[in-house]
């Protein structure tokens, strides 16, 4: 005799093709989103097929359009997927940036810049894998949108991807905005003083954010008493949120901290990761001693 999780597995599946998904659905979910099987795909009809040459490649999506954003998307809970192939990718000659991507390029009515999308690297020459993310949209109002997608793969490198998705998820799922977040696993390293950054960030003065990082420091880091640390600022560096450090080790460990911005914060905001000097300064010699690794940084507004 069938069992109340067998006879309800291929609904699972189902859900799981139709909002392009990974989740576990439980029968309260499923009861949830029974009520959107007339979901609308704001991606309809886009896919992308190209090999890579020397320049990165660029395809314009069908997207929503500024009404329907207004309408249907602002402050919505959304999933965003694909199905992506690819083959002759060398990730031992990956380049700082490598990546593919689809995103919708925003400006809202104040005349602020927003990005939202999925953005992926490879980790192996050849793969093929169901890529997803879920993220609630700002609510705001919207006076122009572009969406595209991006190869910036290495050269000689294939890269198939169809069935591009953006639904509005019923069962939400996030209670925050996800305003940057990294490739998982993918490592950034450097000496000091600075060494990755992230600009031009969607950060509203008034509001809280939460920020993670993974950090570590190799041995001669370690000898001459260097730390990885992360600053959220703004460019002229009229406001900062100070350091937040990741533990001193050659393992990597969490960092964690809840930054809130002041409401008089003006200014373009950018994320960057350091690996300080060390010994008062003297590890600033030699070319900056030893190196500092981060990897998984998210950034994301609390509500």
């Amino acid at each position: 005799m069938m069992t109340l999780n067998e006879a309800l597995s291929p609904l699972g599946d189902g859900f799981r093709k139709l909002y392009g998904t990974n989740d576990k659905y439980s029968i309260k979910d499923m009861t949830t989103l029974l009520s959107g099987v007339d979901l609308h795909n704001f991606l309809p009809d886009n896919s992308f097929e190209a090999t890579f040459e020397d320049k990165w490649i660029s395809q314009a999506l069908n997207g929503p359009s500024v009404e329907e954003w207004n309408k249907y998307l602002a402050g919505k809970v959304v999933t965003i997927s694909c199905d992506a192939e690819w083959s002759g990718y060398d990730p031992s000659k990956a380049r700082e940036g490598d990546r593919f991507f689809f995103e919708s390029a925003t400006t809202d009515t104040n005349g602020k810049n927003r990005w939202v999308g999925l953005y992926f690297t490879p980790t192996t020459s050849n793969g093929k894998q169901h890529l997803t993310t879920t993220t609630r949209l700002p609510d705001t109002s919207i006076k122009s949108i572009s969406t595209t997608f991006w190869d910036e793969l290495n050269p000689g490198s294939y890269l198939k991807v169809t069935n591009i998705k953006m639904t509005v998820n019923p069962l939400g799922g996030v209670n925050s905005e996800v305003l940057l977040n990294t490739t998982p696993d993918r490592e950034y390293s450097g000496k000091a003083y600075d060494f990755y950054s992230a600009s031009n960030l969607p950060v509203h003065p008034g509001d809280s954010y939460e920020l993670s990082f993974l950090g570590k420091n190799d041995q001669t880091a370690m000898q001459y008493n260097q730390n990885v640390f992360i600053v959220l600022f703004v460019e002229d560096w009229s406001w900062g949120s100070g350091f937040i450090n990741a533990p001193s080790s050659t393992d990597y460990h969490k960092a964690t901290a809840t930054i809130n911005v002041p409401s008089s914060a003006s200014g373009e905001f950018w994320l960057t990761a350091y690996l300080s000097h060390g010994d008062n300064g003297s590890a600033g010699t030699d070319k900056q001693r030893g190196t500092g690794y981060v990897k998984d940084i998210m950034l994301r507004k609390v509500f």
